[in-house]
């Protein structure tokens, strides 16, 4: 066996992600970067949805827009909240993560193809794959 130059083996690197679970990625870390991902959204879909809208699209959003992003946001609110306070297993968050990202982000700049402004909407396609890909690397 191979030792690095502070004295860890390939083994003890092994039974450190057992430990874990088996993942890189902290699972505990993952689910509360989630949970503060949309609970942030949340706040923004709620609170400030016209500005929200404006910032990601080219578009002037009507009444109707405004309805739909303040309930959204009270429907993201409640998932942040059940991310956080329950014990949702880690195979379920990651794919729930992937699928908001095709349903959200990536469907309004490459599938829609909505009137998306850049560089801001970058920030959700951007996040939205960090997630994904961070929760693979959690499993």
């Amino acid at each position: 066996m191979i030792a690095d130059r502070y004295g860890a083996t390939h083994v003890d690197a092994l039974k450190a992600l057992e430990l874990r679970g088996g993942g890189i990625v902290p699972t505990d870390t993952y689910v509360k970067a989630s949970a503060v991902v949309y609970a942030i959204y949340a706040i923004q879909f709620f609170g400030i949805p016209e500005k929200f809208i404006t910032d990601h699209f080219d578009v002037t959003p009507d009444a109707m827009h405004i309805f739909l992003a303040r309930g959204s946001g009270v429907a993201i609110a409640g998932v942040a909240y059940a991310m956080y306070t329950f014990d949702i297993p880690l195979k379920y968050l990651v794919a729930y993560n992937a699928l908001v990202g095709l349903v959200y982000p990536w469907n309004a700049a490459y599938i829609s193809k909505l009137p998306v402004k850049y560089p801001m909407h970058y920030v959700p396609e951007v996040l939205m794959a960090g997630l994904t890909v961070a929760g693979l690397l959690a499993l």
